[in-house]
C-alpha cells in the first residue's frame, strides 16, 4: 500500500501533515509531530492524539492508544460514512442521517492531563 498524508490538527488552529503508511502507529506519528514542533522528548507522555468527531449537535473525543494504527482510525471513518450514505439513500429520515454523514472527523494533538486521585477521595 502506498503512503498518504494525514492532517493532524491543533486546537490553537494549526495543522501539520504527516506521511503515514498502513502500519504507522499513533506513537510514531506523535514522535514525528513532536520532533517537527521541537518539543522535548521528555514530554512525550504529556501529549496524545485524539480522534474528534463533531456535528452541529454533538462533540465526541476519543484518546488514541499509542499502539493503534492511525490509518485504521481513518478507515473506520470512511467505513462509517459509507454505511451512513447507504442509510441516507434508503431513509425517509434523511435529516438525522445527513448530520451524522457530514460529521467533522479529525485527529488532534493535545496535552494529556491526568490526575492521581486518592482511593479515599469522595
Amino acid at each position: 500500500m502506498k503512503s498518504m498524508m494525514q492532517k493532524i490538527y491543533f486546537f490553537q488552529g494549526g495543522i501539520e501533515a504527516i506521511q503515514c503508511e498502513s502500519y504507522t502507529t499513533v506513537e510514531e506519528v506523535k514522535a514525528l509531530l513532536m520532533a517537527k514542533l521541537k518539543i522535548d522528548k521528555k514530554y512525550f507522555n504529556h501529549y496524545a492524539l485524539y480522534e474528534v468527531i463533531e456535528t452541529e449537535k454533538d462533540f465526541q473525543e476519543r484518546f488514541l492508544e499509542n499502539t493503534e494504527r492511525l490509518l485504521d482510525v481513518v478507515a473506520q471513518w470512511e467505513n462509517k460514512r459509507s454505511i451512513l450514505k447507504t442509510k441516507y439513500d434508503n431513509s425517509y429520515k434523511k435529516v438525522q442521517v445527513k448530520e451524522e454523514f457530514f460529521a467533522d472527523m479529525k485527529i488532534f494533538l493535545k496535552v494529556r492531563v491526568m490526575y492521581d486521585c486518592p482511593e479515599d477521595d469522595k
